[in-house]
């Protein structure tokens, strides 16, 4: 019966990886890297509105976090996702989706992502977010091999605070020898890590590739998606207008 049911279990993923087009990863001792990396609910969902999903290429290792920023609906949060989909999935003895990958094991997957906020507890979004990062910073000083997924901490708060705060967790977590991605609105300066952005709009239209970024600071494209969603203009026109004011000031 055992037999048999590993045998089913095996059937069942061989039909999975030809059904979803997933590759089995070869197995790194450092560094991580996906090429032609999806997500396949995503990409199911956008089949059925005769849609492609553009797929990306992303490496990363222990010891240089990883800093994504880019656009609003520039597929940052989904890459992050991706990321630790994958992971467990091969640690779990799955194919993942991508058109090749290679994964260093890791002992634990710790994530902070979505709002945290917990009215019973009495705790705010802010709160609630300080919290899971500050577990996953003593988790950090374990001296356990592990990834860390960060998704645009510090978002609830202001911005001078909030940049204060991404700048230091990354310098931080810089320190340990770590998987570390986070990805951030914020524009963050000279820090010891490895700093990508998306694209962004090119001609009218989304690209969610990737291309190093020398700086740290964030597009500013939030005026341009919101055009892209059919907003109001007279509310977009008049936030355009503020901005070039306070740029010129």
């Amino acid at each position: 019966l055992v037999t048999l049911a590993n045998l089913d279990i095996n059937l069942a993923k061989a039909d999975q990886l030809k059904r979803l087009n997933l590759v089995i990863p070869s197995v790194s001792k450092d560094k991580t890297a996906y090429k032609d990396l999806f997500n396949p609910q995503i990409k199911e969902m956008l089949a059925k509105e005769g849609k492609c999903y553009q797929c990306i290429d992303l490496e990363f290792g222990p010891g240089l976090p990883l800093l994504i920023t880019g656009a609003n609906m520039g597929g940052k949060s989904v890459t992050l996702r991706n990321v630790g989909l994958c992971q467990y999935l091969f640690q779990c003895g799955f194919p993942v989706p991508a058109g090749s990958a290679a994964i260093s094991p890791v002992s634990d997957i710790l994530i902070s992502a979505g709002d945290q906020q917990d009215i019973y507890r009495g705790l705010s979004s802010f709160a609630a977010e300080m919290e899971q990062l500050n577990s996953i910073l003593k988790a950090a000083g374990s001296g356990r091999k592990l990834l860390i997924l960060i998704d645009e901490p510090a978002r609830s708060t202001n911005p001078s605070e909030g940049t204060a705060l991404v700048r230091s967790l990354v310098t931080v977590l810089s320190s340990e020898n770590l998987s570390v991605l986070v990805t951030t609105h914020y524009n963050i300066g000279e820090i010891e890590c490895k700093k990508i952005r998306v694209r962004g709009f090119e001609d009218g239209k989304m690209n969610y590739s990737f291309v190093e970024a020398q700086e740290g600071v964030a597009p500013h494209e939030a005026i341009n998606t919101a055009r892209s969603l059919g907003i109001d203009n007279r509310w977009l026109d008049l936030a355009e207008s503020m901005l070039k004011r306070n740029n010129k000031a």
